[in-house]
């Protein structure tokens, strides 16, 4: 197979890839907008329940500064995700990122006893952006590495 027949088929497989990444990433981002209407969702029941449920403010305020109180307002979600998602988060896209930057470094040398000069731009280009994406991929793991470890120490107060 020639040169050209290669490059017409990477390119074929590169763009399906960019297609099902765009789908991936749509797909996401509605999957957050449903679980945070559904998160919504929940929170205002639980208020609207505790709201009914106590007729007089002062009552509520003894409620809520109460240890269960705190410990059901803590559960419903209302101080936001909590640094473990946030940290599998980022190693996620540090993997993801990882695995592409890899991928474009492992494809680079396809290029490189090719003639043509398009497809020599191509093998640079394609080392450029696989140690860009390793290095995002490495900046990622290593911010959920910290966020973890972050947390963590928030969680237990801080060491002294």
């Amino acid at each position: 197979m020639s040169d050209t027949g290669i490059a017409f088929i990477q390119e074929g497989a590169m763009f399906m890839a960019i297609i099902a990444l765009i789908a991936w990433m749509i797909y996401l981002l509605f999957r957050r907008y449903q679980v945070r209407t559904q998160e919504s969702a929940r929170r205002l029941d639980l208020f609207s329940k505790l709201v009914d449920k106590f007729g007089d403010s002062k009552e509520f305020v003894t409620f809520v500064q109460s240890d269960e109180g705190r410990k059901l307002l803590k559960e419903s979600g209302v101080n936001g995700t909590s640094s473990r998602q946030t940290a599998l988060r980022m190693f996620v896209v540090g993997a993801l990122m990882l695995a592409v930057g890899f991928g474009f470094l492992v494809g680079a040398p396809t290029y490189d006893h090719a003639t043509d000069m398009n497809l020599i731009n191509k093998s640079t280009e394609l080392r450029i952006w696989g140690k860009l994406a390793l290095g995002l991929g490495m900046g990622f793991v290593a911010a959920g590495l910290l966020t973890h470890y972050l947390g963590g120490e928030v969680k237990k107060g801080g060491k002294s």
